[in-house]
Order: C-alpha cells, then structure tokens, then sequence
C-alpha cells in the first residue's frame, strides 16, 4: 500500500504500458494489483491517495531475463565467489537484487548461482517486495565436467541417467527454470565459446525431462552449432546466439530465420562479449554486436535486451537502464527496446503478471523523470519505484 490507503492513483502525463505509448494516464492500485487504467484528468469515485507526477513517464518494472546474483561484478568474480562461503554468498545476493530493484529492475531471472541460493532467497520470509524483486530461479547451470561454470556445481558425467538426476535434483530444489550450458564460454579458463558441450540428441532429451515438470528450458550458447543444437532441441531460449567462431562473429542467416520461425527467445547481453581467441581482444556493442542484434530483429526474431549482470564490472546488477540508453543511442528502437526489457522479457521469463501495465496485472510500476519517448535518459532517472503495489 502506499499512505496507508487501500488504494491510491498514480498519474502522469505519459505512460508506456510495456508496448506502446500512451498520454494522460491514471493508474489505480489496489493490494498490489492494478486495478484500472484510465485517459483524461478526472477524480476517482472513491477515497484515495493520488500522486500527481506532471513530468514523468509511468512505465512497468523493468525485467532482466539473464542475470547471476552469486557473482559481484568486480574485476574476478570468479574467485571472490571461490573465496567466501554461502551465508555471506546468500548476502551478498541480497544486497545485489536490492540494487537492482532500487534501479527499476522488480523481476529478475537468475540463470546461474550456486547451492541454489536464488531459490532460497525467492522463498526467505524476509525478502520482502520493498528489498527484493520478484526472482526466476535456475541453480546452478548444467555444464559438462569441468565445462562452462563448472565452479557453480552444476557438472555432470555423460548419458541421459546424469541428465535425468540434473533435471530431477532441480525440481527439488524448485526451480523455476532449467539452465544448460551447450557450448562453452571465456569466463571459464579451459572453455571454448565456439565449442558445443551436448550434442543435439542429449539437448533434446534434457528438455522433454524438463517438460515433464512443466519447465522450461534456457540454453546458453555462443558457437553456431551449439545454437542450431539448442534451437532444434526445443530449448524455449537461447542467450547469447552470437555465432561465435575463432575468427569474430560469423551469422548465419539461415538459423536466424528459423529461430525466428520457432519463436525462440534469444537473449543479447549488449555489454559484454566474449572476444574471439584470433582477432584484436576488442568486440564490444559498437560493432558486430550490434549488428548481428539489428540482424535478428530484422529477421523477427524474438529479441530479449539483457545484462548477464555480474560477469564482469561493466554489468553490475543496476545496469539495466544504462544498457536500454546504450542500445538506443547505438540505433535500436525506443520502443522496441523498452518492449524488449518489459513485456518480452517477462514473456521469456514466463511471468505473465510482469512487464505489461494492464487490468490485473501486477503493481510493478517504474516512474522516472522526463519524457523517456524523446529522452531514453530519464530511464536512468527513477522518481518511484513499485514492486507489487509496496513502495521501494
């Protein structure tokens, strides 16, 4: 509640509602939900608090669909994480989903911890909707032994009996995801992007064991044939599809046509990429990045803007709204990527409730200075943050 009052009005000359654009809003917020939606000034029929915002856009609460709370986005991540034990783990994960939520972010999915400690930390009493965003738990990633992120737990031996005990551990642990790492990655010593990790016939069978249990199944994968494995095993997402060879980024068009045909939700972490090991150690968003990324919207692929926040110190868990003014200024979109880190993520993240201000939906309400249509900047300006109706 906000004042003390069941239900309060919030008002702004602009609102973007997860889609599109709209003017001369009212929003009436009752027990954390969204009551109704109105155009035009006009005074509620019954007793409420009203917050006037006359220069201000209204927009959901942003939604980061690839994030890992267990890494603290400093210079070696990796061996922090090595060095503490998973109580002071557990707060440093809290204190950085606090820092996302305080920047915008109400929902988050983590796509790699360790203990499961994004699972825990979802279902602690204490984390409570002004400290901590909603949070799509996976664990640990699934990784072969000593794969990609092996460090978070997540190795298995080969043949479908470890796969089948990985997913079913997971269910256990309630997760709201699975995680699979089918090529490898630079942030893990030994590991080649470019390389698959599971073979296509083994994708296939983690994700109708996932399916049993009604999860679904994310995929990170940077080289073409792990994507193509990824895609045709029927993960329903896919982070990173950066084509990555020893060379540079190599796209194909033909796999971007049929992840877009498949409606495969294709996660593109704008600020960080791996570098390949035989070109100059510079590959960032002003270059191939974007453009394989303007590619595939080109294509109509489903294309989901996040940060992998934590991986490294240019994605702390606030940097969301940089990335979204970021993306913009590198010719993507205002609207297109607002949709792109609100509805559509909350799609791929299977939060229907998230990332749309509609009738029922959740009080997930991100109000910043400005107009954000003409000056994406003012998305790093946030006046109010909502997360289920509580004040943060």
């Amino acid at each position: 509640m906000q004042g003390g009052l069941d239900l309060f009005v919030i008002r702004a000359p602009q609102m973007f509602d997860g889609t599109k654009f709209h003017t001369d809003v009212s929003i009436y917020v009752e027990a954390g939900v969204i009551q109704s939606i109105t155009f035009g000034r006009r005074d509620p029929e019954r007793k409420s608090e009203i917050l006037d915002f006359p220069d201000a856009t209204i927009m959901p609460g942003l939604v980061d669909s690839h994030t890992h709370l267990a890494l603290n986005a400093s210079e070696d991540p990796v061996g922090h994480l090595k060095r503490i034990d998973d109580l002071q783990l557990l707060a440093e994960m809290r204190a950085a989903a606090k820092q996302a939520l305080v920047a915008g972010v109400t929902s988050l999915r983590d796509l790699g911890d360790r203990s499961f400690l994004a699972a825990k930390l979802r279902d602690d009493p204490s984390s409570h909707p002004a400290q901590t965003p909603d949070i799509v738990p996976a664990g640990p990633p699934i990784t072969i032994s000593n794969g990609h992120c092996w460090f978070l737990g997540g190795q298995i031996s080969k043949g479908k009996e470890a796969i089948r005990r990985a997913v079913e551990d997971r269910v256990q642990k309630r997760v709201a995801v699975i995680k699979v790492m089918a090529t490898g990655g630079e942030l893990t010593p030994g590991s080649s992007s470019a390389k698959s990790q599971f073979s296509e016939q083994e994708l296939r069978f983690l994700v109708a064991e996932a399916r049993k249990y009604k999860l679904p199944v994310v995929a990170h994968a940077h080289g073409r044939d792990g994507i193509v494995a990824a895609m045709r095993a029927g993960c329903d997402g896919i982070e990173h599809a950066s084509f990555l060879t020893d060379e540079g980024l190599e796209p194909d068009d033909a796999v971007i046509s049929e992840l877009a045909n498949r409606s495969v939700h294709v996660g593109i972490n704008m600020g960080f990429l791996p570098e390949p090991p035989k070109r100059p150690r510079k590959v960032d968003i002003s270059g191939l990045a974007v453009k394989l990324a303007k590619k595939m919207i080109a294509a109509k692929v489903a294309v989901v803007f996040n940060t992998d926040a934590g991986i490294s110190r240019v994605v702390p868990h606030d940097a969301l709204p940089k990335l979204v003014v970021s993306a913009v200024s590198h010719g993507f979109g205002v609207q297109d990527v607002l949709t792109s880190v609100t509805s559509r993520a909350a799609d791929a993240c299977k939060l229907p409730s998230k990332g749309r201000l509609v009738v029922n939906s959740d009080a997930d309400l991100l109000v910043v200075r400005g107009d954000v249509s003409s000056d994406i900047a003012s998305i790093t300006r946030p006046i109010r943050v909502w997360h289920r109706g509580i004040l943060v």
